[in-house]
């Protein structure tokens, strides 16, 4: 049959469930080494929009009997495997619902009202409205952050709330508008919210076509979330994704539309890196060698370039990885030259165990892969041909070995089970019949890894966000079984501050000097004085044009005055903050650079030089992983709201969206004659 998508549940991973054609599911309590086919569940689920409770096992939420008019809010304590469910029956116009910070579940009805649903103690939950009568377009729950897209009329704009300060998100006093910086550049056409720790994430994008196509500008934001400066401009944008990948706090790769301002041809894209929050991009580094050993002979401007979530979207390549649980590891397939290339055949499959300082060739060609037990295996196969052939590394990919299956096939995504011993293979036959199977990798590790011996002390190569953290893991060649819940996390200690640790606050603009320095210049509006929230009584710091970056713990070195300030009386009530339309224009030129310094109202444009380690100057910044994408277009006065899920496997619904058969993965209003 065939498998629409995987969920694991969020407390216990081992547990898992397979969902096929409608009702049909296949549940596991202990990691896919058995299944069962439940019985009788509920029907009509739609399968995207489950998400298991982040605090109680087995208790999911989802959508069901989905029309025109809205959808059903479903709650099951089972994993929805069994016919025991609750239906929500006050909430029957549902488009979309998730869990709060707090367990409480949030909702967005059909007719756009946003709030929160309150138990009235005896029939159940109802729905209290949150945003009165405004028209909100979607909303977003992270860690830190609840993001809320609200319409005024042909413009949308961004409200944030800081759960540090609304813990449960449902004081609406406590939301502000977001603001972000004006400019001479395109109007935007829509938002989405991409990481929020410690800081926000967040991109406008600037040129779209029907399909979402184009590239945007990132910004990041103070510690309130509310507050946006420029990051990186002309991130490129397909589909409603974004070519962005979180590393670790503080390190991000993303992929540079170079050729930004010739519309309607190819795109040529570069990838860099930032290991400082958006402070400095740089390319990345190409291996020396390839897979056979072989010097890497290269003309030109040579760089690694990689493919990101845009292509993995459009089945081309594998999501490029970067796992919490496997520090400082990162795969993905792209090829070394001047730009990307859109031939996958053409690319090869790399690895870097530095968090993306350098890089290693590990296998020719693309490929699906996946990696376990903390990095210690890696599972790779060829992509778009039938094989029985997956290849294995228990180092690492400093030795690759050969796994034979009895039934050949095209793989389609490779997953590991939580305790890292155990690959799950899925794929289909030439005549289209789905094949799973289990690769049992126990017996090939012969031994736990023994403390200290088979373990190695390591860190970035500088200091990130004021701070290095030294991480203990295990050591690539030691081929031995790496303890699931062991602590990574060894020691973290303080830097003092550098130039790299601060940014030119709202309302200045960043001239970057050749010695790496830079001045802060008033050209805008600043924030306003006092800030919203500002209790009578407390004290605040107002900025002389340079912040510190969001999250960044830096102490000594170089410092900026803040000065001072007591919160009078208030004099108004609600948000003071001034508010720049998400639709108002951004700044996508840059000055010409002049003696000592280059002067630009955001970023420059990245370009690689010579030498790939050359950082290029951006302003800097301080907030996916995959998380929910919240993307609002306007389209010919109709809002659009397109909210996707970058899911780490590549299920057929994702692809047959791209290749034309529209699927209920997105929501809108669809014309005669193909716009939307």
């Amino acid at each position: 049959s065939r498998m629409t998508r995987i969920v694991l549940d969020t407390i216990n991973p081992s547990s898992l469930v397979i969902f096929g054609p409608d009702p049909k599911r296949w549940y596991s309590y202990n990691a896919g080494a058995t299944f069962q086919l439940s019985q009788n569940s509920v029907k009509n689920l739609a399968v995207n929009s489950i998400q298991p409770h982040p605090r109680n096992s087995r208790q999911w939420l989802g959508l069901s009997a989905c029309t025109n008019a809205g959808c059903t809010l479903v709650l099951s304590n089972d994993m929805f495997t069994s016919p025991s469910y609750t239906t929500v029956s006050s909430a029957t116009t549902l488009s979309h619902a998730e869990w709060g910070p707090q367990g409480d579940i949030f909702y967005l009805t059909v007719s756009n009202q946003f709030g929160h649903m309150v138990s009235n103690g005896t029939s159940g939950l109802y729905m209290v409205p949150l945003f009165g009568r405004d028209h909100v377009l979607a909303f977003q729950i992270t860690d830190h952050y609840i993001f809320v897209g609200v319409s005024r009329g042909l413009e949308a704009e961004l409200q944030v709330t800081d759960l540090t300060q609304n813990p449960s998100g449902m004081d609406r006093t406590l939301y502000v508008k977001a603001s972000f910086p004006t400019g001479p550049g395109l109007p935007n056409k829509g938002y989405a919210v991409l990481d929020s720790d410690p800081s926000a994430w967040v991109i406008l994008a600037h040129s779209l076509d029907i399909w979402g196509g184009g590239w945007g500008n990132m910004y990041t934001s103070d510690e309130s979330g509310s507050q946006f400066t420029l990051a990186f401009e002309h991130t490129n944008v397909e589909y409603g994704y974004f070519d962005y990948t979180k590393v670790l706090d503080g390190v991000y790769i993303s992929n540079n539309v170079s050729n930004w301002d010739q519309a309607g041809r190819d795109k040529y894209l570069r990838t860099y890196i930032t290991f400082d929050d958006g402070g400095r991009w740089s390319s990345l580094q190409p291996p020396t060698h390839d897979f056979s050993g072989r010097p890497i002979t290269c003309t030109g401007t040579c760089a690694l370039h990689l493919h990101g979530v845009t292509s993995y979207v459009a089945g081309e390549t594998t999501l490029l990885y970067a796992l919490e649980n496997a520090v400082g590891i990162i795969m993905g397939i792209g090829n070394i030259g001047d730009y990307l290339e859109d031939d996958i055949q053409l690319c090869n499959t790399y690895m870097s165990r530095d968090a993306g300082m350098t890089w290693t060739e590990i296998m020719d060609g693309g490929s699906i892969y996946e990696f376990a037990n903390h990095g210690g295996l890696l599972m790779m196969a060829s992509t778009e041909l039938q094989t029985n052939i997956m290849l294995y590394s228990l180092d690492e990919g400093l030795s690759i070995h050969t796994y034979q299956f009895n039934q050949p096939m095209i793989i389609e995504n490779i997953l590991s089970s939580p305790g890292g011993k155990t690959g799950i293979v899925m794929g289909r036959t030439p005549k289209g019949g789905r094949v799973t199977v289990t690769v049992d990798f126990s017996d090939l590790f012969t031994r736990d890894c023994v403390e200290p011996d088979d373990y190695e002390d390591w860190s970035t190569p500088t200091c990130v966000l004021g701070e290095t953290i030294v991480y203990s893991r295990r050591k690539q060649a030691a081929q031995c079984y790496n303890e699931v819940d062991r602590e990574p996390v060894v020691s973290t200690s303080v830097c003092a501050c550098t130039w790299d640790d601060w940014e030119c606050d709202v309302g200045y603009d960043t001239m970057y000097m050749a010695d790496g320095t830079f001045t802060c210049t008033l050209t805008g509006t600043p924030l306003p004085d006092p800030p919203a929230n500002c209790p009578p009584g407390t004290t605040y710091v107002v900025s002389k044009g340079y912040r510190k970056i969001a999250g960044d713990v830096c102490q000594g070195g170089v410092q900026f005055e803040m000065v001072p300030k007591v919160c009078p009386t208030p004099t108004t009530t609600g948000n003071v903050y001034p508010y720049v339309s998400t639709s108002a224009s951004v700044a996508t030129t840059m000055a010409t650079a002049t003696s000592g310094g280059s002067s630009s109202s955001g970023p420059v444009n990245p370009t690689p030089d010579p030498s790939p380690d050359t950082p290029t100057p951006s302003s800097h910044g301080g907030l996916i992983a995959a998380l929910v994408i919240i993307f609002v277009l306007i389209v010919a006065g109709v809002v659009v709201v397109w909210k996707v899920e970058p899911v780490r496997t590549r299920f057929m619904d994702i692809v047959n969206r791209v290749r034309g058969e529209r699927t209920n993965r997105y929501s809108g209003l669809l014309m005669d004659d193909g716009s939307i």
